[in-house]
């Protein structure tokens, strides 16, 4: 309990600010060179809400134009066999609380195009367009999962700004099918996938997001002892 300190002029000051500090339960010792700091094995002492994930999907990722360019560099440094290349772009959307159908209308109209709002939808049209009978694979690429995207942000803000507030994360992966004369060899799909993505900042897809939580778990901390022993 901290009391303000008493003023000039005689004049008393009641009034006071409580501090609470709670403790944690399940603490853990991180040691690193002598130091040692408790750490909270749970992520917050708040519980996270519930969160969802939902997704649209939107075509074309680029013109024809940009996409014949593709497809012939794409035949010249990876393999002759790819006869034929689509793009799409898909809207992976955390969602904090369930939306209502209302809202989900504004948010359908805040990712459709103006004079196209029939290329918009809540399945892939590229898993629609995969034939029977001939070799095509779809290549998903993306932002890592670890941090949120500047673009994302931005979105985030709009959604907001229009009353969305449900929305917590918009994030826009790029999705591509392939068709091939013949099966296409794991290394050539790779080769193709670091084509169109930097692999600094964005990563594969090998299934459809479910969440954007990451399982991955940053190393401990190391004490190297540089001045004692180089």
């Amino acid at each position: 309990m901290l009391r303000g300190r008493r003023p000039a002029f005689g004049v008393s000051n009641k009034r006071s600010v409580s501090l609470r500090c709670r403790a944690q339960s399940k603490p853990r010792a991180l040691v690193s060179g002598g130091v040692t700091s408790s750490v909270d094995e749970q992520s917050s002492l708040i519980e996270k809400p519930a969160q969802e994930l939902i997704h649209f999907y939107r075509i074309p990722l680029i013109q024809e134009s940009a996409t014949l360019e593709l497809l012939k560099s794409v035949q010249t440094k990876v393999s002759n066999k790819i006869v034929g290349l689509r793009t799409e772009q898909c809207f992976n959307i955390g969602i904090r609380s369930g939306i209502s159908s209302q809202k989900l209308g504004v948010l359908r109209w805040l990712l459709q195009e103006t004079y196209e709002p029939e290329n918009l939808g809540t399945e892939s049209f590229l898993e629609k367009k995969m034939k029977e009978g001939v070799n095509a694979v779809i290549v998903e690429a993306g932002p890592r999962l670890s941090f949120t995207t500047a673009w994302s942000a931005n979105a985030v803000s709009i959604c907001h700004a229009c009353g969305l507030t449900e929305v917590t994360r918009l994030e826009r992966p790029r999705r591509y099918l392939l068709y091939s004369k013949g099966v296409l060899q794991d290394y050539q799909i790779n080769e193709f996938a670091a084509m169109v993505h930097d692999r600094m900042t964005e990563c594969v897809y090998t299934q459809k997001l479910t969440s954007f939580e990451t399982s991955v778990v940053p190393e401990e901390v190391r004490y190297v002892p540089c001045h004692g022993e180089g």
